[in-house]
């Protein structure tokens, strides 16, 4: 009998789900920031591409960030 099924009575099927929402999660903020950020603090004198170079590798803190 597995852990699971005590608890929730069904197979172990749902801690791989939860496992790949977290790790989807995980690699989906920096890019949620960066539209957040382009909504937010919109650079009329650059282009998108340029915003988003410039955000990932304007400061030493961003370059870490994103790696």
């Amino acid at each position: 009998m597995a852990l699971t099924e005590p608890l929730n009575g069904r197979s172990g099927k749902r801690d791989v789900a939860y496992a790949a929402c977290g790790m989807l999660l995980g690699v989906m903020a920096p890019i949620g920031w960066m539209i957040l950020r382009l909504i937010l603090f919109w650079d009329d004198s650059q282009s998108l591409s340029g915003q988003l170079i410039q955000d990932i590798t304007g400061t030493e803190q961003s370059r870490y960030m994103y790696t």
